[in-house]
């Protein structure tokens, strides 16, 4: 019956490691899929931030300072923002997991 799936719209493919059978998935990890869904059938991977967009650090030295998002690094997951606080102003270069739009 395996052959069917392949054949339904949306399946890219069976998880299964090597080419061995499928292997089963626990349905705590579907729950949390399904949760991801948007209204467009599509999960969002991440926060889409454009230039100018205004942002927090989540976590770390500089916690809840806000920052101007600049853009992506290219070829890694880290984001280059400017930061403004009282008398000083810098680029920082930060992963994107740590910052979030406000």
């Amino acid at each position: 019956m395996l052959h069917r799936i392949y054949f339904t719209r949306g399946v890219h493919d069976v998880v299964r490691f090597g080419k061995d059978a499928p292997t089963p998935i626990d349905d705590e990890i579907i729950a949390i899929i399904h949760s991801q869904v948007g209204t467009n059938g599509l999960i969002e991977l991440g926060e889409e931030f454009k230039a100018g967009d205004r942002i927090v650090i989540k976590d770390g030295p500089l916690k809840n300072f806000i920052g101007i998002f600049e853009r992506e690094v290219k070829e890694s997951d880290r984001v280059m923002i400017l930061l403004n606080t009282l008398k000083y102003q810098a680029h920082l270069l930060l992963d994107r997991e740590l910052v979030k739009k406000i």
